[in-house]
């Protein structure tokens, strides 16, 4: 699962959700979209340098919802902004008491997606309908980064924007190390090569 960096992160803590007030894109401040990549989805949603996100339960049990494709996650707010557990608005999800997840995996269109129990159709949708296309995992993104350290692997950069974005990456992990202090030590600089030419192993340690 890769986070890559857009609108809706702190503008001076990258690892971090945009902050609650002040800022334009506090409205978005309760959720963050993952992409989950695998030999045979190949793509992500931009050349960002972004975080690896470790595949650990207490991460999957902030999965909110997942789409085959862009969900327009943008567009389905909260008010206030934050999740509704006991059945109410789910940002990024649905904005109201009716969910419309869909209904099979024949059709993902006018509906919002899957919800955590169904992710393993919305990976199936993803790779018989769209395997050129990223998918978005939406996840709470407050209680995620409540276990940072813990759950995240490494900085990443893609290897065709290496030239602008590696040097950004490098600002981002030695910030967060200096922040985290030892507890972050494992956490690595890599970068990611998705292209069928990487075949199994499209992360590398840059030189």
């Amino acid at each position: 699962m890769i986070r890559q960096f857009d609108a809706e992160q702190d503008p001076t803590r990258a690892w971090m959700p945009c902050p609650r007030e002040g800022a334009f894109c506090s409205r978005l401040n309760d959720r963050w979209s993952l992409s989950i990549v695998n030999s045979a989805l190949r793509h992500l949603y931009s050349e960002r340098i972004g975080l690896v996100i470790a595949p650990l339960p207490e991460v999957g049990r902030l999965l909110l919802c997942a789409y085959p494709d862009d969900g327009g996650t943008m567009g389905k707010l909260c008010h206030p902004p934050g999740v509704d557990y006991e059945g109410g608005c789910v940002p990024g999800c649905y904005s109201n008491h009716e969910p419309n997840w869909c209904p099979d995996e024949s059709r993902w269109w006018h509906c919002n997606g899957y919800p955590p129990d169904r992710l393993d159709e919305m990976l199936r949708v993803h790779e018989a309908r769209k395997p050129d296309r990223y998918n978005e995992a939406v996840f709470d993104a407050h209680r995620l980064t409540q276990l940072w350290p813990t759950g995240i692997e490494a900085v990443v950069f893609t290897v065709t924007s290496a030239e602008t974005s590696r040097a950004y990456a490098e600002a981002v992990l030695r910030d967060f190390r200096a922040a985290y202090g030892a507890a972050a030590d494992a956490v690595a600089l890599l970068s990611v090569d998705l292209s069928d030419a990487a075949g199994d192993a499209p992360f590398a340690e840059p030189p």
